[in-house]
């Protein structure tokens, strides 16, 4: 989650807006890296875009990687 948050740390730093990590530990699996960092970076961009429209308060943005509670060996990734 880190890697794919790095290159929007400084327009994040320039806004303002505070970054909460909440991240449990979780299993190693089987996944499609690029599709799933096509995924995180857009829901990142479309964060700071939403937080851009909104003014005149603090603005935070929270990461969450955590097991799935319902899927045994699943991992959630919330932004």
């Amino acid at each position: 989650m880190d890697e794919v948050l790095a290159p929007h740390q400084n327009e994040l730093d320039r806004m303002g807006v505070l970054v909460i990590r909440e991240y449990q530990t979780v299993g190693e699996g089987i996944l499609e890296v690029s599709k799933l960092i096509r995924i995180l970076v857009n829901l990142i961009r479309n964060a700071i875009n939403s937080m851009r429209e909104i003014t005149g308060q603090p603005h935070r943005l929270t990461l969450y990687v955590l097991p799935c509670p319902d899927r045994e060996g699943f991992v959630r990734l919330q932004i």
